[in-house]
């Protein structure tokens, strides 16, 4: 019974967070291509730049107020994660959702690099968290959530449970094994029905390196 529970509740986790990092995909893709056209713009109205940079000061002062406020968003969100299954960190789930959210597609449409996997599996842990009723599913779920989180982001649903198992968890047994592959394939169903097998950030097509 407490399997096919743990089962049940990772797909949910799964589904959730397949489509919660959906959005977020689609979200800093258009922060990115906005991105790139306000530089472009620079580039010719170059007394604009001034302005820019003010804007880019508020910016980094509304981030800064979302980090004092939740300092669990500040990082890749990854030993954050891990914190909160262990309980050395507290914090609120959809609090820190929505602030990780609104800091990160910010700051790409700022023009920084950022990684998009460790806020996503901070954000599938903290979907796995809210799911969660008491401290036995709590690190099962969360750990389901991350996982759903890197496999709706990499189209990786085997590699997403391994990390989970050696990096958050660092133990296996089959009930904790059940949600984390019930996470990845929700999550990666959702992922791929939208994005197929397209990448996060697309260069276009390049030629290939040559090996000699």
């Amino acid at each position: 019974m407490k399997q096919g529970k743990f089962f049940y509740k990772g797909i949910v986790v799964g589904l959730l967070t397949g489509i919660l990092v959906t959005v977020y995909r689609l979200t800093i893709s258009i922060a990115e291509d906005l991105s790139l056209a306000v530089y472009a713009y620079l580039k010719s109205h170059p007394t604009l730049i001034p302005f820019w940079f003010i804007a880019l000061i508020i910016f980094a002062i509304f981030v800064g107020f979302l980090i004092k406020k939740n300092p669990l968003i500040g990082g890749s969100g990854v030993p954050q994660a891990k914190g909160v299954i262990f309980g050395y960190f507290q914090g609120s789930p959809i609090s820190i959702i929505i602030s990780k959210f609104i800091g990160r597609t910010i700051a790409i449409f700022s023009g920084l690099s950022l990684d998009c996997c460790g806020p996503s599996a901070q954000m599938g842990a903290c979907i796995g968290k809210k799911l969660s009723r008491d401290k036995q599913e709590k690190p099962a779920l969360m750990a389901s959530g991350a996982t759903a989180g890197l496999a709706a982001d990499f189209n990786a649903p085997v590699s997403g449970v391994l990390f989970s198992v050696e990096e958050l968890l660092g133990r296996f047994s089959p009930i904790i094994l059940l949600p984390l592959v019930a996470s990845a394939l929700g999550a990666d169903f959702v992922s791929k029905t939208v994005f197929d097998l397209d990448p996060i950030f697309d260069f276009g097509s390049q030629y290939p390196i040559p090996l000699v």
